[in-house]
């Protein structure tokens, strides 16, 4: 509480990882969601509580407060704790928010009119999701903490309620989703957290016709388990991801099934979720251990077809030779955030454990061999990590061992240069950026993919200095 809103890396150039000096503050109050104008990055909304929403400017943290109305109609404007807003996808200048009421301002806050009328249920209530379609400019959804869930098809001008006919709900619950889908029209999905009313069931729903008709999403999901954040892949319409008050489930057909998403991320309550597309990542936000990433390109290559087969080497995603930074170490004095490998992350799917090793091959495009790495005997999805080096040759000289508490790194020496007996291989040379093949064989059949390594965006000659200092 009373910790502001703060931005800062998934990752940093500093080989240790991001600490608290790479983030930064955007807001003060208790800190909420903030949003980033798609079309200048430099301007960023965010709120403190009870509707404080203010317009930054990411360069000099100056903020202009948006307008807002005190009463509608003679009756009073009141806010969420955590008052929802977005800016549209479809116009930059259009943000909206809401409390009691909805609005809209065409200029990024300077001006403000009210485009629905009373949206809570009773007097108190006050809206805790508001969304548009991304596919369909002036497709809104609003629920609030009430129960009360409406949709309006012409920007606000008329609202229909959509929450009276909702499957398995003993009465009106708090709305903790309603997120619009990007692959179909009328598509809408529909969360409700009911713990506040003695109700611990696990309520997720979805509609195909604008929340005229709902059926049960998450009956496959575990009981008892209030959904607290939702999304779905703007890539592939199976995939979907629900936070919940134990963890993070995906599923890979549409919600018939979930499956836990485990490995790194302990039973927590996930408030929140969003894709970061350009990047094929997931970002979780928990409540009490922070925030967490997962890189879900190999999820959305996860069809029918392949589930159906026994192995298949996955496209990989585009990866950034990283000008790398190495700073002296603190040790444990300062926290460091887990940084995600270096390189290119390669996966491979087998419906059952293989019987052998897996093995995939790096080539650039002549055909000229440049490294093998080994996997793991596993079923399901695995990761291999390319380090972007060449394997070296068992005969390179290299340094000797680092004897000494110093390492070599003060005063002393690191050890003569000494032949390479095998015992430790030694790092290659690093490839430049450019596109390279990855293949691996199962069952007599080779499998190949593109692999491409695209250079430091702040590096203005990656390929001849790959670790060169970025000022």
């Amino acid at each position: 509480q009373d910790n502001g809103t703060w931005g800062g890396p998934s990752r940093t150039r500093f080989r240790d990882g991001a600490t608290k000096s790479e983030w930064f503050k955007i807001h003060t109050g208790d800190g909420f969601g903030a949003a980033v104008d798609p079309s200048d990055r430099r301007t960023v909304y965010a709120t403190s509580q009870f509707g404080g929403l203010v317009r930054v400017d990411a360069h000099t943290l100056m903020p202009n407060r948006v307008a807002r109305p005190g009463t509608v109609d003679g009756t009073r404007v009141q806010f969420n704790w955590d008052t929802p807003f977005f800016v549209s996808p479809h116009n930059h200048n259009r943000l909206f928010f809401a409390g009691n009421f909805a609005f809209r301002s065409f200029d990024r806050g300077a001006h403000t009119d009210t485009i629905s009328g009373k949206l809570s249920r009773t007097d108190q209530g006050t809206a805790t999701v508001f969304t548009e379609s991304p596919r369909q400019p002036g497709l809104l959804y609003a629920g609030t903490d009430d129960g009360a869930a409406w949709v309006s098809r012409d920007d606000g001008k008329r609202w229909r309620r959509i929450d009276g006919n909702l499957p398995k709900v003993a009465g009106p619950r708090y709305v903790s989703v309603l997120q619009p889908s990007a692959h179909a029209d009328g598509r809408v999905f529909l969360a409700l957290d009911g713990h506040r009313s003695n109700d611990f069931a696990t309520h997720l729903f979805v509609s195909n016709d604008y929340g005229a008709s709902w059926s049960a999403l998450g009956d496959a999901l575990p009981p008892n388990q209030p959904v607290r954040g939702f999304c779905e892949d703007p890539r592939n319409s199976r995939l979907l991801f629900a936070g919940t008050e134990f963890g993070c489930y995906a599923s890979l057909d549409r919600g018939r099934s979930w499956h836990r998403l485990g490995e790194g991320l302990p039973t927590v309550p996930v408030h929140d979720l969003v894709i970061q597309d350009r990047d094929a990542e997931l970002v979780a936000a928990t409540h009490g251990r922070g925030l967490f990433v997962l890189e879900i390109e190999p999820l959305r290559q996860l069809t029918r077809t392949v589930l159906a087969g026994d192995a298949e080497l996955l496209a990989p995603h585009a990866a950034y030779l990283w000008c790398e930074i190495e700073r002296p170490s603190v040790g444990h004095k300062i926290w460091h955030a887990p940084q995600a490998p270096y390189g290119s992350s390669i996966f491979l799917y087998h419906g059952k454990a293989p019987s052998e090793v897996p093995e995939v091959t790096i080539t650039d495009l002549a055909g000229k061999e440049l490294a093998r790495l080994k996997g793991a005997k596993v079923a399901g999805v695995q990761r291999i990590v390319w380090n972007a080096r060449r394997t070296p040759e068992r005969s390179a000289t290299t340094r000797g061992p680092r004897t000494g508490r110093g390492a070599g790194r003060g005063e002393g020496r690191a050890g003569p240069r000494t032949r390479t007996t095998g015992r430790r291989a030694p790092l290659g040379p690093r490839v430049p950026p450019g596109t390279y093949r990855v293949s691996y064989t199962f069952a007599g059949k080779t499998t190949s993919r593109a692999l491409e390594l695209l250079p430091d965006p702040l590096s203005a000659d990656t390929t001849r200095h790959p670790l060169r200092r970025i000022p």
